[in-house]
């Protein structure tokens, strides 16, 4: 399990202000494509759709181990008839809101039908005054109820990291990881783990541009407190960076047209 130590909060920052900069974090994060165990997208203002590839999901069956930290925190609660969420934030929730629930979308339909993942749903709603996650997807793979129980699919998990959000520095990529920590089995060495073949199929002007976004990524990721950052994958993706931009800019001075249009 991966030690979540997380960098204190040392600004006295209003929560709308950092509300706003999560937010911010989330739209670059969500446009980062080529991650080998995970999709993102964004869906909202306020939203991003995180899809855990199954192909690395290996959930444990009875007599075969335990479930990781938090899941098993989920299969407790549930199996004692209590909700995915603490008392505290029903508590929060009852005070704010009537329902802590995401928007109703028709995209969660496609979401239960698609079997190759198990997706989340991040969101920091300006409403709740922090993010929270919701599964959508795959609820009976990560936990486990009795035959005469259901699940509430629609409250948020019970995560260290959004329950950390008043005291600590949370940033979207920190969610990120615990979900994947969580959800994969066993855990992988790096989260943020990329798939190289991913850029072989892009055209070059694409590979120039999700390459350099990357490359900031993980740069951000290895002065972060993030042990398991891969320096091999960064390095690997700043050489094909450069030596992408160098044959675009090659071929349209062949072609005669300027660097950039």
């Amino acid at each position: 399990m991966y030690d979540f130590s997380w960098s204190r909060r040392t600004k006295a920052d209003t929560e709308a202000a950092r509300l706003s900069e999560f937010l911010q974090d989330l739209m670059v994060v969500g446009s980062l494509k080529g991650f080998k165990y995970l999709d993102i997208s964004i869906r909202g203002r306020e939203e991003l759709l995180l899809r855990v590839r199954n192909d690395y999901l290996n959930p444990p069956t009875a007599g075969q181990g335990e479930a990781p930290n938090s899941l098993m925190v989920l299969n407790s609660s549930v199996s004692k008839g209590r909700a995915l969420v603490s008392a505290k934030t029903q508590y929060m929730m009852q005070s704010t809101s009537p329902v802590l629930q995401p928007p109703i979308s028709l995209i969660d339909d496609d979401l239960v039908k698609d079997t190759q993942y198990t997706s989340f749903l991040i969101a920091a709603y300006s409403r709740y005054r922090c993010p929270y996650v919701w599964l959508r997807s795959n609820h009976e793979r990560l936990i486990r109820i009795k035959e005469n129980q259901t699940i509430e699919t629609e409250n948020p998990l019970k995560l260290e990291s959004t329950s950390c959000w008043k005291q600590f520095d949370i940033r979207p990529w920190d969610i990120i990881v615990e979900v994947v920590c969580l959800t994969l089995r066993p855990q992988p060495e790096n989260p943020f783990a990329i798939d190289h073949e991913y850029f072989d199929r892009l055209p070059l002007e694409e590979v120039v541009v999700r390459t350099g976004a990357m490359v900031r990524f993980l740069q951000r990721m290895s002065v972060r407190h993030y042990y398991f950052s891969d320096s091999q994958d960064l390095e690997k993706l700043q050489l094909r960076h450069y030596e992408s931009f160098c044959e675009l800019m090659a071929a349209r001075r062949t072609m005669g047209s300027p660097p950039f249009t």
